[in-house]
C-alpha cells in the first residue's frame, strides 16, 4: 500500500512514524491539490540545477555542452546557474550526455555533489525537522523547491519503509541517470540530516539493467542492489522513520517551509521571502564549507545582484551574515568544547589556523586564546 505524510504534520513538526495515511488519488497539502504522481505539465519552465550542475561540471571537461543545450531547445546563452527550463528540455539534455558517455556513472556524480547545490532551502527544511518521518514529508511535498525532475511515493510495507521513485517520463536512456541522482542525494542529505555517515539502507531496487559501472552503486550506497525490479526504490528500516534529527529547530524548520512553499507556488509574490533570513540558515546549514554570494543567490533561485539589494533594504550584506554566522558557530566551539584552535578554525571555514587567528582578531579584538581564558 502507498503511503504519504501529511503537510499539516509537516508544518506542526508532528513525528509521521505512526501517523502516516493511504495517499488518495488527489493529495491536498495547504489547499492545494496535487495530481497523482508523474501527472505533470511539462511544458512549465521549473528551476533546473541538475541541468546547470552538468552544464558547468561539463562544460569545463572540454564537452560540447552548449551544442546539446541548443539541440534540447535551450539556447547555449542561458546555461547561468539560474537556468530553467521545461522537462523536455531537461529530458533531452540529459539524454544527450548519456549517450556520450554510457560507460560513465554521471547521475552518482551529479548525486554525491554538495547538498547546497543540490538542495538549498529544502536542505534546511529537512535537515531542522523533528524526526526522518517528519523530514521525508516536508521532501515528499516540497521536492520541486530543488528542481526535482522526478515524483515520489513512501510506501510502508510491515518494519520496510522505501522511497520510491516514479519517473516523469518513460524514456529508458535517463532512467538511470534520475534514478541514480535522485536516490544518492537523498540518502546523502538524510546522513547529513542524521550525522551518521555510514548510515547504509537495506537494499536498492532499480528498475533497468545492471550498468558497466554498476560496482559504483556498493561504494556509494553500500547495500545490496538488484537491478531489473519492478520499480526504483530504497528500502530502509521502518523504526528509522522515528528516530530524532540532531539539528531539529522548530522555528528554522517552520521558516524554511515558507521558502519553499514560495519556490513551489508560482503564484507567491517574492518578497515575502526574508532574504536574510534565508541566506543565514543556508550559510548555517554548513557553516564549514565555503560558500559565495553568488552560490546563495541560485539556491534562492535569484540573481546576485537582486539579493544583494534586498539585503540592503535589510541593512545586511552577504559579508556581515558570513562573518556573524562564522563567530556565533566560532564562539560555541571555543567556549564549550576543548577542540584545538585548528580544528575550529576547520569547522568555521578556515583551511589555515592563522588565518582564523588573524580573523577572529579582526572580529573581536581578541585572539580565540584570549576569548576561552
Amino acid at each position: 500500500m502507498v503511503r504519504r505524510p501529511g503537510s499539516d504534520a509537516a508544518a506542526r513538526g508532528v513525528s509521521y512514524c505512526d501517523r502516516v495515511a493511504p495517499l488518495p488519488t488527489e493529495s491536498v497539502f495547504d489547499g492545494h491539490v496535487l495530481p497523482p504522481p508523474g501527472v505533470k505539465d511539462h511544458g512549465t519552465a521549473f528551476p533546473a540545477p541538475v541541468i546547470a550542475y552538468l552544464a558547468e561540471s561539463l562544460g569545463r571537461e572540454g564537452f560540447p555542452v552548449g551544442e546539446w543545450a541548443d539541440r534540447a531547445g535551450m539556447p547555449s546563452a542561458n546555461l547561468t546557474p539560474d537556468l530553467v527550463a521545461t522537462f523536455p528540455q531537461a529530458v533531452e539534455f540529459i539524454a544527450q550526455v548519456v549517450r556520450a558517455m554510457p560507460e560513465r556513472p554521471i547521475g552518482l556524480q551529479v548525486g554525491a555533489r554538495p547538498l547546497l547545490q543540490s538542495f538549498g532551502m529544502l536542505g534546511v527544511a529537512v535537515q531542522t525537522a523533528e524526526d526522518v518521518g517528519t523530514a521525508i514529508g516536508v521532501g515528499l511535498q516540497y521536492h520541486q523547491a530543488a528542481g526535482s525532475l522526478v515524483d515520489f511515493d513512501l510506501e510502508i510495507a510491515g518494519d520496510a519503509a522505501s522511497m520510491k521513485v516514479v519517473p516523469r517520463t518513460a524514456d529508458g536512456t535517463v532512467l538511470p541517470f534520475v534514478c541514480e541522482e535522485t536516490l544518492l542525494s537523498s540518502l546523502t542529505l538524510l546522513r547529513s540530516a542524521l550525522a551518521d555517515e555510514h548510515l547504509v539502507p537495506r537494499e536498492l531496487r532499480l528498475a533497468y539493467p545492471a550498468p558497466p559501472y554498476a560496482a559504483a552503486y556498493a561504494e556509494h550506497f553500500g547495500c545490496p542492489v538488484r537491478f531489473g525490479a519492478q520499480d526504483c526504490r530504497m528500502t530502509m528500516p521502518r523504526d528509522l522513520l522515528g528516530r530524532r534529527l540532531p539539528r531539529s529547530e522548530p522555528h528554522v524548520h517552520a521558516a524554511a517551509l515558507t521558502v519553499c512553499r514560495t519556490v513551489v507556488d508560482t503564484r507567491a509574490a517574492a518578497p515575502e521571502v526574508d532574504f536574510a533570513w534565508a541566506v543565514e540558515q543556508l550559510l548555517r546549514s554548513d557553516v564549514k564549507r565555503a560558500v559565495t554570494m553568488a552560490a546563495v543567490a541560485r539556491q534562492l533561485r535569484t540573481t546576485e545582484r537582486t539579493l544583494r539589494r534586498h539585503l540592503a533594504e535589510s541593512g545586511e550584506t552577504f559579508r556581515s551574515i558570513h562573518t556573524r554566522v562564522r563567530l556565533e558557530r566560532a564562539e560555541r566551539l571555543l567556549l564549550t568544547t576543548d577542540l584545538p584552535i585548528r580544528v575550529i578554525a576547520d569547522e568555521v571555514g578556515f583551511g589555515d589556523a592563522r588565518d582564523f587567528r588573524r580573523a577572529y582578531i579582526a572580529w573581536t579584538g581578541r585572539t580565540p586564546a584570549e576569548a576561552r581564558a
